[in-house]
């Protein structure tokens, strides 16, 4: 399938596009700031080379677009870049025509200890993680009160950057990001990295994320060297720093998660840190289909289920809530959760259905409990 919405979100922020080969020096990215920008990634050329017998090189091919906030209209953390045919000596280790994420030394207070951005990020009263134009999508307090408004939040983005969110200044203090789109016969990505300056509290070097550009609350996240407990990681993991580090990133995960599997994905890098100015190189990127295996045996007589709202399926660790036996009312909610017809409701909500429609609330004079951040 052909990636429709490319042209659309890419137009969000700085636009880098590989450039032909064509000096001895590290070539200097192509960047146009601002929400006007309008890229065009040729449809046709995404699905040549989203055929399934290839392999991309996204250090190599000229025909994909990234964007990254670097250069966005709110965006003034100096020192944070986001480089690619970057060759150069950090921490040690040599690339050569490869990739360069640096998030800026830029936090509220020089030595502080309580991460104030990031607090503010989850524990303000109406904060939300939906800021797809100018950041990667997290989970806030407000937003675990609801999942389905938080569903609802990020469905539906149609690409543009919305200048009139302030909040971009700050997620542009603790984030430095690239997107890229994933043809849809990829699923799998190879990466060779090194994080060539570490950092120790509110931080990750690395932030391998891909979306469902139609729900950007469907995602699957691995995290690096991730320290203290924020930034809703599917998997984690510690390497050490300032060498070089193979790794796959298998999209099959995403649908074991969220119980379908996307039309097409958003591959996104980034670097998380509240106080510090972390780095990560990358010397190859590749997207790469692999045949999965199966032992199953297909079905005698195919099993007809019904779908949950706008989804297929619930991943294993969800169960659809519907409204009677609805197809079209129906939500995916977390198996922790209660159903309160098609609404996903914490189970010590209390749920009230009436002729007129449910409301789920809260326990008269209970509060539910914050995050351990909002108490610092």
């Amino acid at each position: 399938m052909v990636l429709q919405h490319s042209a659309a979100y890419l137009a969000l922020s700085v636009l880098v596009l590989f450039a032909s080969a064509q000096s001895e020096g590290e070539q200097c990215l192509l960047q146009r700031s601002r929400s006007k920008v309008h890229a065009h990634v040729d449809s046709a050329v995404l699905q040549d080379k989203g055929n399934s017998s290839m392999e991309i090189d996204l250090l190599k091919v000229d025909s994909l677009a990234w964007s990254t906030n670097i250069g966005q209209e709110f965006h003034k953390c100096e020192g944070s870049h986001f480089k690619v045919d970057y060759s150069g000596t950090n921490g040690g280790m040599v690339v050569t025509k490869g990739m360069l994420l640096r998030k800026g030394l830029c936090p509220d207070k020089p030595n502080g200890t309580v991460p104030k951005f990031t607090q503010s990020l989850t524990c303000e009263a109406k904060a939300t993680g939906c800021h797809m134009w100018c950041s990667p999508v997290w989970q806030s307090h407000h937003d675990s009160l609801d999942w389905g408004a938080f569903d609802a939040r990020c469905r539906g983005w149609d690409g543009s950057f919305h200048n009139e969110d302030t909040d971009c200044a700050t997620m542009g203090r603790v984030f430095t990001w690239a997107r890229v789109d994933v043809p849809a016969s990829k699923n799998q990505l190879d990466l060779t990295f090194a994080i060539s300056d570490t950092c120790t509290h509110w931080c990750s070097p690395l932030w391998v994320t891909i979306y469902d550009p139609k729900n950007w609350a469907k995602s699957y996240r691995w995290c690096i060297n991730k320290k203290d407990e924020w930034g809703g990681c599917d998997n984690a993991e510690e390497v050490p720093m300032s060498s070089w580090h193979d790794r796959s990133y298998p999209f099959h995960l995403f649908m074991q998660k969220h119980g379908y599997v996307a039309e097409n994905f958003v591959l996104e890098l980034a670097v998380y840190a509240e106080f510090e100015s972390p780095e990560i190189m990358i010397n190859s990127i590749k997207l790469k289909h692999v045949k999965e295996a199966t032992t199953t045996p297909a079905p005698v007589n195919k099993l007809v289920t019904m779908t949950c709202g706008s989804e297929p399926s619930c991943g294993e660790n969800h169960q659809c809530c519907r409204r009677g036996d609805s197809e079209v009312d129906a939500k995916c909610c977390p198996k922790d959760w209660s159903c309160c017809e098609d609404s996903c409701c914490p189970s010590f909500y209390t749920c009230n259905i009436t002729e007129f429609g449910h409301t789920c609330k809260p326990p008269v004079g209970e509060v539910y409990e914050k995050p351990a951040i909002c108490a610092l």
